[in-house]
């Protein structure tokens, strides 16, 4: 059978590691059996194994999420906010960001507001100054969320430029990656749930 096995391989301008799979058969052996030829090939494997991973990312955070519904069930109104806390530590350390945050749209959906958020050691995330934003501060993101798309960036410096407000202002802030969901009851956007990574800062 082929064996699987990480090797690292080097571009002109970059190094980074590659899954290759080794096939291998003897074609001569000696009196006592000994290999003395074989003949072989390899394979590229590494997309294979990065879908695998991302499968296996996908359903650690289905039964995660499905836990954290689960615990909500039977909570006394005095819990849930220890538990919110709690949900959003999990599915952060789950994606590997560093912060997390539950926004509140307002009733009058003019006004979104950080309510919750939990942050990685060493990073910052100021909850007194995420108040009462104008629902279209980041137009292009609430544009997405209200219509109930996931926001998902990848590197803020890769935005396009009908995003250029969102890559000004989450530059400012040393925001590289983000990650928003929308929070909907009926057909309404009541909030969002966001995820980021920042660059690293100094202790």
């Amino acid at each position: 059978p082929p064996r699987s096995t990480l090797f690292p391989y080097t571009t002109l301008f970059r190094s980074e590691w590659k899954w290759i799979a080794v096939y291998g058969k003897v074609v001569v052996r000696d009196e006592i059996g000994k290999p003395l030829r074989m003949i072989g090939t390899h394979k590229d494997i590494s997309d294979r194994k990065a879908a695998e991973v991302t499968l296996k990312q996908q359903l650690e955070l289905e039964k995660l999420v499905a836990n954290i519904s689960t615990s909500f069930i039977n909570l006394n109104p005095n819990e849930i906010n220890s538990r919110i806390q709690i949900a959003l530590k999990q599915l952060c350390e789950l994606i590997d960001a560093d912060r997390s945050y539950m926004f509140l749209v307002s009733s009058d959906k003019i006004q979104v507001s950080n309510n919750y958020q939990w942050r990685a050691t060493k990073t910052e995330a100021k909850i007194e100054n995420q108040q009462n934003f104008p629902i279209d501060y980041l137009p292009w993101i609430m544009e997405k969320l209200n219509q109930f798309e996931v926001v998902h960036i990848p590197l803020v410096s890769n935005l396009p430029l009908e995003a250029s407000r969102e890559k000004r202002i989450l530059s400012a802030q040393s925001i590289q990656s983000l990650l928003c969901i929308p929070m909907v009851s009926g057909d309404e956007l009541i909030g969002l749930v966001s995820f980021d990574t920042v660059s690293k800062l100094s202790s």
